[in-house]
């Protein structure tokens, strides 16, 4: 893994991810192909592209999966075009990591067909989802860390934070959506390890990672710091979205 440091408040605009035709895997029919949702110029904070969400597709059988609408509700906190960029990543098949439980928690676990995993510190929001299977809860205090910390941090003083063996052990994911824990304010533990734990040791080359709230400036901080071998694509919705995937997987843009 680089230290190397970018200033993307310099950067060009990052050349958008051509959409990739999905196939029907038992007749090899094209199935739809999935959209961008809305981009942003980092220099200048502008949209660039904005697109309609798309309905996912059982890539055994070229049929609908069954609907998750019914777990949207007005909790979440999450814009409905993060939720279904996300959405049309997931399947039955697809093995995805959360970090923080919340309103929409049920909807993650239920777009895998029960194969998310979720990372928490929070009781009151383990408490909030008892039909989650307590298995797939993975409990995390951050104990030493918060905001403020963390941009001071080393990588070996990052090291002295001790994954929990469970994710190891269920490494690599094939999303990981980074939505926790709280970090808007310097007191909060803040998500630069679910950040640098998601690059370095809980992904693969096909890994999508997903970052909420990338207009703050840990996020921003962490984006440069840890993403120089990704292709991060910015989307204008509340707070600030990314979708970060290996450059060695979309390929050199």
């Amino acid at each position: 893994m680089t230290n190397k440091k970018i200033n993307i408040s310099h950067l060009e605009p990052i050349k958008s991810v051509e959409p990739v035709e999905r196939a029907n895997t038992s007749s090899g029919t094209p199935i739809r192909s999935v959209e961008p949702i809305e981009r942003v110029n980092t220099s200048s904070g502008t949209p660039i592209r904005s697109v309609e969400p798309i309905e996912r597709v059982n890539t055994s059988s070229g049929t609908p999966i069954r609907s998750v609408e019914q777990y949207i509700n007005p909790n979440i906190q999450l814009s409905k075009n993060s939720i279904h960029l996300v959405l049309n990543h997931c399947t039955t098949h697809t093995k995805m990591l959360v970090f923080g439980l919340g309103y929409d928690s049920e909807l993650w676990y239920n777009a895998t067909g029960g194969n998310t995993y979720f990372v928490e510190h929070d009781q009151t929001y383990i408490d909030l989802n008892p039909n989650i299977d307590s298995d797939h809860i993975i409990y995390f205090d951050y104990k030493g860390i918060d905001v403020q910390s963390s941009f001071q941090l080393k990588l070996d003083e990052i090291h002295k934070f001790v994954i929990p063996e469970a994710l190891v052990q269920l490494a690599p994911f094939d999303i990981i959506l980074i939505d926790g824990p709280s970090g808007y304010t310097n007191l909060m533990p803040g998500r630069l390890l679910p950040i640098f734990w998601s690059v370095s040791l809980l992904s693969s080359l096909n890994t999508i990672i997903f970052l909420d709230d990338t207009n703050r400036s840990l996020e921003k901080y962490c984006i440069q710091r840890f993403f120089t071998d990704y292709n991060v694509q910015f989307f204008n919705e509340r707070g600030g979205f990314a979708l970060c995937s290996r450059k060695s997987f979309f390929g050199e843009t």
